[in-house]
């Protein structure tokens, strides 16, 4: 009876949740697992955008510690802790002007844009966050200090709540049109904010779709 399977279903997510720092690495690395949990819900692939190669990185979707199964923000927010493992990263300085990586995150609509931290390769924890459904972005920047992207993405990707929208929802809500903007000596179709050229515009206004 499907009532039946609800108490079961409630069970792995909460062993799910309390899985050690190896068993979370192994679900989103390792070859999936028939009888596992699926890693579609739990984990996320970032991806470089063209004509860059070589990348690859997975975010395992964590919960932020807390005295109950989910952690929340008092609005019933999950309060997600990730952590973003990274592979084939070339030194910042090689992709231009740069000489860091830098992590993000912004609702699908990407803004505001929410600075996590520095990236390298291997294992990066990053801060705890309230955004679902979410993207995460890492860019290459001139300085860790930086206060909002300003250099050239390198990877990017989705939560998997963003695959309740439709393929083309990022660009409806950013609006696909051709605009001007003021101090631009370009027209270029409109898309994820601040994209100029495969890099980001200081003002963060939206400038170029195809570069993400």
């Amino acid at each position: 009876m499907p009532g039946a399977l609800r108490p079961a279903k409630i069970l792995g997510l909460l062993i799910l949740l309390g899985l050690p720092r190896q068993v979370w690495a192994q679900l989103c690395q390792n070859p999936q697992d028939s009888l596992a949990p699926s890693r579609d819900l739990y984990c996320m692939s970032l991806v470089p955008p063209p004509p860059i190669e070589g990348l690859a990185a997975t975010v395992e979707l964590r919960y932020a510690p807390g005295p109950y199964s989910i952690a929340v923000t008092p609005g019933g927010k999950p309060l997600y802790a990730p952590v973003l493992q990274a592979s084939g990263l070339p030194p910042a300085e090689s992709m231009g002007p740069y000489h860091v990586y830098i992590a993000w995150v912004a609702s699908p609509v990407m803004f505001p844009m929410t600075k996590l931290t520095r990236i390298e390769n291997g294992r990066n924890e990053l801060p705890a966050f309230a955004i679902d459904p979410f993207m995460i972005m890492v860019t290459a920047e001139s300085s860790d200090s930086v206060s909002h992207p300003q250099g050239k993405v390198v990877l990017r990707g989705g939560s998997p709540s963003t695959r309740l929208q439709p393929p083309d929802m990022m660009q409806f809500s950013i609006g696909a049109v051709r605009q001007e903007h003021k101090g631009s000596d370009s027209t270029a179709m409109a898309g994820m904010p601040g994209m100029a050229g495969g890099r980001m515009s200081a003002t963060g206004l939206p400038k170029s779709l195809g570069a993400f």
